[in-house]
């Protein structure tokens, strides 16, 4: 298969055309396989020429098996993306619904300190009373 760009390790069916030699360039897992962070995984994918360039569209292949494996290949990385996809909406959810929260402990928290400024400011307009009371009970004296 020459795909035309004459990079190595970019082989649009894969190194060893059992698709799990070079898929991640040594990395500690196999290509389609469940991952314990699959958005980490989509990202070191991202880095792979064979997975962002549409290379089908300008590749010839010269055998069945060679394209066949090409789309294969291509369908264990979905299975990445798929999970990924799936991590980060609910990860989405669950701070979407955080933040729900904590704009309510927000709002609770601000009238509490509305509530306090008032305290205060009618403390204060007393505490200015009792004070002109008292202070002018020693000039009459």
């Amino acid at each position: 298969v020459d795909s035309g760009d004459g990079e190595a390790g970019d082989d649009p069916a894969g190194a060893g055309g059992d698709g799990r030699e070079g898929d991640f360039d040594g990395d500690e897992f196999s290509l389609g396989e469940r991952t314990s962070d699959e958005v980490a995984a989509v990202e070191r994918l991202l880095q792979k020429k064979w997975v962002v360039d549409e290379m089908a569209t300008w590749t010839i292949f010269e055998d069945m098996e060679d394209e066949l494996e090409y789309h294969r290949r291509r369908s264990r990385a979905l299975c990445h993306f798929v999970r990924a996809a799936a991590s980060m909406r609910s990860e989405n959810k669950r701070l979407r619904q955080e933040n729900k929260q904590l704009n309510a402990v927000g709002a609770e928290l601000q009238d509490a300190y509305e509530r306090l400024v008032d305290e205060v400011q009618e403390a204060t307009g007393e505490a200015a009373y009792w004070r002109e009371l008292a202070g002018g009970e020693g000039h009459e004296a």
